[in-house]
């Protein structure tokens, strides 16, 4: 999961600096690595970047490669050609597939009652612009908050932006533990934390070092005289995933956690 946000926050920036190929690059490099073009994978960065309203604005910054003829339109065949073709790189295909896609709803963006019959279904800027439009208007997180963390969360990062970063409503349990292995390279196993709720807390850091870049880490917290699990998960080499017992995945977040305090950045 973390690695499908390092690869959509990529795929944003991209999108959104045309003309900076440093950025564009880092995004394909990403986009190709062969664990990121497996069915799964691109199902997953795809899913968070229409969370975004990102894939039409990554059209509208290839709308170039994507327009074989240069005659200032986009093609269903342009589409074709470009999708079936081994050279494209990765992220003009990705736009080409989701053009492709999405291309009559794109095509009939701007139209009125009737007018479809006549259009030349073919897609012009103006269009996939309007439907960029739409896609933001509807999207279900602002892509700041889908990755910032991604970008800031380091070992040198300050305990206060981690402390903020565990207790955002838009962060995912992997962001949050991201966090968490940041403070303890710092050298910190306890602090004091806000919940969402606006209630403080002390919390400790448990950490099971398994050696070849596995850990085991937990947070608990102390509430009321008892301790109890607030997050845990497994850590290989910076890649997070659920911890699994015998009933199959455990849940990110303690059970009596989330039965105590619905309102926390612990309690989805």
């Amino acid at each position: 999961m973390e690695n499908v946000r390092e690869v959509a926050s990529a795929v944003y920036d991209a999108s959104e600096q045309k003309g900076n190929d440093n950025v564009r690059q880092q995004a394909v490099d990403l986009l190709s690595e062969p664990a990121n073009q497996t069915d799964a994978a691109k199902a997953a960065i795809s899913q968070q970047l229409e969370a975004t309203g990102t894939l039409p604005q990554l059209v509208i910054s290839e709308f170039e490669n994507l327009d074989g003829d240069n005659n200032g339109t986009i093609s269903e065949q342009e589409l074709e050609t470009i999708t079936a073709d081994a050279g494209t790189d990765a992220l003009t295909k990705m736009a080409a597939e989701y053009a492709k896609e999405n291309f009559y709803g794109i095509s009939d963006v701007d139209d009125s009652w009737g007018s479809s019959l006549f259009d030349n279904n073919e897609l012009d800027m103006n269009e996939v612009n309007q439907f960029r439009d739409q896609a933001r208007a509807d999207r279900d997180l602002e892509p700041s908050e889908m990755y910032r963390a991604d970008r800031v969360i380091n070992n040198q990062t300050p305990e206060t932006e981690l402390t903020d970063l565990l207790t955002r409503n838009a962060s995912s349990p992997e962001q949050q533990l991201k966090a968490v292995e940041a403070m303890l390279a710092q050298g910190k196993t306890s602090f004091q934390m806000t919940d969402l709720d606006g209630n403080q807390y002390d919390v400790t850091i448990n950490v099971q070092d398994l050696g070849n870049g596995v850990k085991v880490i937990g947070l608990l917290g102390n509430d009321d005289g008892g301790t109890y699990p607030i997050l845990r998960g497994v850590s290989r080499n910076g890649v997070y995933s659920q911890q699994q017992n015998s009933n199959g995945p455990v849940d990110w977040y303690g059970t009596k956690w989330q039965q105590n305090h619905p309102d926390s950045a612990f309690a989805p």
